[in-house]
């Protein structure tokens, strides 16, 4: 259950940064500007988790460097 739980949350996390860094990058910033952008919400996100563990694997998450993230994100597709 758990890791059928990460699996959606990591998959989330790949699409909503995506997106983040699609709509960043028409307004003028680079990718990983972009992606830091979106890795700071995401962190915002994570504290609002109220469960500690949750929100220690969500912050561990969110701090994916830009190179492990494009490395990550070339996996997928």
């Amino acid at each position: 259950m758990r890791e059928q739980s990460d699996r959606k949350f990591n998959r989330l996390l790949l699409v909503s940064t995506q997106v983040f860094i699609c709509i960043a990058t028409t307004a003028g910033c680079t990718s990983q500007q972009g992606y830091a952008s979106a890795q700071s919400w995401q962190r915002s996100e994570c504290n609002k988790l109220l469960d500690q563990s949750d929100r220690d694997r969500c912050m561990a998450k969110a701090s994916m460097s830009y190179d492990d993230y494009k490395r990550e994100s070339g996996k997928a597709r």
